[in-house]
């Protein structure tokens, strides 16, 4: 995860035209970060101001935070890449 917010972590160049923020891995009334290295020290201290589960899909840039819909969309992705994109013939996970 924590890759994953280090790499959209905003240049003053980008700042401007409203990349995400931190804030959006926070609960409400949580105290605010301003690094990644403040947001892991926090879900190390007080887990319950950090929105979980946070699901990421590297190869597509995909994140998922605390939503189920959102969390499922990610598996769907895998799930038919690993079966041969979407419309082919699926295969058993166990076979």
């Amino acid at each position: 995860m924590l890759q994953y917010l280090q790499s959209q972590q905003p240049s003053p160049s980008t700042i401007s035209i409203g990349v995400p923020s931190l804030s959006r891995f926070l609960v409400k009334h949580s105290e605010p970060v301003n690094s990644t290295d403040e947001l892991a020290a926090l879900a190390q201290r007080n887990p319950s101001a950090v929105r979980w589960p946070v699901v990421v899909h590297w190869d597509d840039g995909l994140v998922a935070i605390e939503r189920e819909d959102d969390v499922n969309h990610i598996l769907e992705v895998i799930y038919e890449e690993a079966n041969g994109g979407k419309g082919a013939q699926q295969q058993d996970w166990l076979s």
